[in-house]
């Protein structure tokens, strides 16, 4: 083939590819009058800084997993990250997953590889000066004196809003780089029922240590702060008491506080759930006695949700609960629990109690998925490792 020859060839070539491309385009988007095709536009990625549960059935780890391997550090420090606990040395007894040690516990956190986020709940001077962050409980008061220029100062406050308003203010939050509260809004918030999703996640273990419903007594209160509640409390289990007697039962009590008649020996009655040393261990063998249990919060405010409800949860019984107002997105299910109005009628309560000869229908979620308002406020990150992670990664409080 000549030069000329090959060049007239190639020519020809693309002109043709060419002329079918032409071709092809126009069939494939139609001419004259005929509508035009639309385009799927391509999905756009998932948020990966919120997890919204659609499904009960979906868990939040699911998700959490996927999206917090798209989260990245741009510049860790490759280094274990420091907690100070100042003062109150509280903060590790809320933290089962953590390894505990004497003076300190550690955790592992999804972020920092290798690396450790320690909490010192008994700090020498040098460890303040030193820590990454120092944790103040403001009920102390204490003044914020930081070690060096990077060191967070985090208020931990476990009371509620309504009781101490004056910690809640815009200016009193000002103080401190981070906030580990109750409520919906902190970024480093703390729940009872992320303290306590390792026990619901292993329910069907948990259960294996229940008394069978119908060798438990009807109902049982423990309480011990006496002084502080808006949820007329003390007149609620006097008067549970007093209906229940009627019909020829009564409500136990135990604790400090027992309005009335006073209170019964816990030694006596349960004998097996005074050995242990750990208070809430205690209340959960003694519950787990009972079909139901006066569990009402000190406070009415949104989120405050402490742990008496769960003491109750997790030893199989019926909470009867007043408190906060949203609780419902806290506990397993939203009929999980008997929610009363405190100064209204409790004969319909007590009329349940004692008509309660096999599980009522607030035990449901003992086999039902968990809802996914509960999974939102349950199965969330440690606040001490978000703020590990935080730190570790060089993002701001």
């Amino acid at each position: 083939m000549t030069m000329g020859t090959r060049r007239w060839y190639f020519l020809t070539v693309m002109i043709s590819v060419q002329v079918v491309g032409v071709i092809l385009l126009f069939w494939s988007t139609g001419s004259g009058n005929d509508v035009q095709q639309e385009h799927t536009p391509l999905p756009l990625p998932l948020p990966v800084t919120t997890i919204k549960i659609d499904k009960p059935q979906i868990k939040a780890t699911e998700l959490a997993s996927s999206s917090s391997s798209l989260s990245t550090c741009s510049k860790p420090l490759e280094r274990d990250i420091t907690i100070a606990e100042n003062k109150h040395q509280y903060i590790c007894q809320y933290m089962p997953e953590a390894k505990q040690s004497s003076g300190t516990c550690t955790l592992r956190c999804p972020e920092m590889g290798n690396k450790k986020c320690i909490i010192r709940v008994k700090p020498s001077g040098d460890d303040f000066r030193k820590s990454d962050a120092v944790v103040y409980h403001p009920g102390r008061n204490l003044p914020i004196e930081k070690g060096h220029p990077s060191q967070w100062s985090v208020m931990w406050y476990g009371e509620s809003q309504e009781k101490h308003p004056e910690k809640y203010t815009e200016e009193y939050l000002a103080k401190y780089d981070a906030h580990v509260v109750f409520k919906n809004w902190s970024k480093y918030r703390f729940t009872w029922a992320q303290r306590y999703w390792s026990d619901f996640k292993d329910i069907q273990k948990v259960k294996k240590q229940w008394v069978p419903w119908s060798q438990r007594r009807t109902a049982v209160a423990i309480v011990s702060n006496c002084k502080y509640h808006t949820t007329n409390r003390s007149a609620v289990m006097q008067e549970i008491d007093r209906l229940l007697q009627l019909r020829g039962d009564k409500l136990y009590f135990f604790g400090k506080c027992h309005p009335g008649r006073g209170k019964d020996n816990l030694q006596k009655e349960h004998p097996s759930c005074s050995k242990t040393s750990d208070r809430y261990k205690e209340k959960i063998c003694v519950f787990r006695n009972y079909k139901y249990v006066v569990a009402m919060d000190n406070s009415i405010d949104d989120d405050y949700v402490t742990e008496k409800i769960y003491h109750a949860l997790l030893a199989g019984a019926v909470p009867v609960y007043a408190g906060a107002p949203n609780v419902q997105n806290y506990i397993p299910m939203s009929s999980a629990a008997v929610l009363i109005d405190p100064k209204g009628s409790l004969s319909p309560v007590v009329d349940q109690m004692l008509d309660a000869k096999s599980p009522p229908p607030e035990t449901a979620w003992w086999s039902e998925p968990f809802s996914a308002e509960f999974l939102n406020n349950s199965d969330i990150p440690n606040p001490a490792c978000t703020i590990c992670q935080s730190i570790y990664c060089g993002r701001r409080p």
